[in-house]
């Protein structure tokens, strides 16, 4: 039976309190790969491996056991017979790899369709992704299948996720020209909006003044790189990293004249992200979920997920509720936007 591309749901009740359940992820994870691996162990190509296939099964089982055992086992030793498990379980993702790439290579189209047809984990590595699909889309007219049809539409999802981001991209680095300080303050961004974050200068005794002004609530991290520098001294190394408060102004960097009979120029760029660049993450603080204690949720897709979580989203997780559901924080902060524009 083809399965799905989307993560099955699954109800999860997570109380914290250091029992083996809180590494359900990567226990899920391997029993995936021992079901993919059980779909394929017949294929010609996988029939030398059927004895690790096997042996990963087993370390699956055994690792199981722990969890139907009367007296509490040990976090340490469960989790070291799930590592174990994960050893075998990479072997495997290694020789599925060899797999894919036979299969596209001579284009072996029975082999290609088996294997996306069991979706692994391993397709959503960026690179196999892309040669997957650019291979689906040239066998397409002579062999359609539905799975193959899924990968592509979430191909064509994921391109419109990663223009979206660079449009944002280029939101953020669209001031290229150098304005006054006055004239930034009133520029607009090709929407018509006034710019939250903008770089002017303004020349003071002598000096030509680079400032900044974060007009967000929240800081951002900016990077100014000079270029063509003519005739100039400058008090900052190029390309030069600083951190702006949200609400803000501030110099950030001074250019004076070397030579005032000769001809001095410059130009800039600049491009700002949110958030601080000097932000450290504390591994010992345990993030809550965003419901209220006690809840029971739903995950609908996790870590390396089958739709869009992969690359830079990655580490994403999303929940299913319903609305009106309360919102709670994980952390101290404060939320500087939603997205709404989702219906579906």
């Amino acid at each position: 039976m083809i399965k799905s591309i989307f993560m099955i749901l699954f109800m999860i009740c997570l109380t914290l309190n250091g029992q083996p359940e809180i590494y359900g992820q990567l226990h899920d994870d391997i029993k995936q790969d021992v079901t993919s691996a059980n779909k394929v162990k017949e294929n010609t190509f996988f029939k030398p491996y059927t004895a690790e296939i096997t042996a990963l099964e087993e370390c699956l089982k055994k690792t199981d056991s722990y969890l139907d055992m009367d007296d509490k086992t040990d976090l340490k030793v469960y989790l070291r017979q799930l590592r174990k498990c994960e050893k075998k379980s990479k072997k495997f993702d290694g020789h599925y790899v060899t797999a894919l790439r036979e299969s596209i290579s001579k284009e072996n189209q029975a082999l290609f369709r088996l294997l996306i047809e069991t979706d692994p984990r391993i397709l959503q590595r960026d690179r196999w992704v892309e040669k997957s699909v650019s291979f689906y889309k040239e066998s397409r007219t002579k062999a359609p299948f539905k799975a193959g049809d899924r990968l592509l539409k979430a191909s064509e999802e994921e391109d419109k996720y990663r223009q979206m981001a660079a449009m944002e991209m280029e939101n953020y680095e669209a001031n290229v020209k150098v304005l006054s300080y006055d004239q930034a303050k009133k520029s607009r961004d090709k929407d018509g909006k006034v710019r939250t974050f903008f770089v002017g200068y303004k020349k003071y005794n002598g000096q030509t003044i680079l400032i900044a002004e974060n007009k967000n609530p929240y800081p951002v991290t900016l990077s100014v790189k000079l270029d063509n520098v003519k005739n100039y001294l400058v008090d900052k190394p190029s390309p030069y990293h600083v951190e702006v408060d949200p609400h803000s102004k501030m110099e950030i960097m001074h250019l004076r004249v070397k030579d005032v009979k000769k001809r001095a120029s410059v130009r800039w760029i600049y491009g700002w992200v949110m958030g601080r660049q000097s932000a450290h993450h504390d591994a010992s603080f345990l993030y809550a979920l965003p419901f209220k204690k006690g809840s029971r949720v739903i995950v609908s897709q996790g870590f390396n997920g089958k739709s869009t979580h992969t690359g830079r989203s990655k580490y994403a997780v999303d929940f299913t509720a319903d609305e009106g559901t309360r919102i709670y924080a994980a952390s101290g902060g404060k939320v500087i936007a939603t997205e709404a524009s989702f219906n579906r």
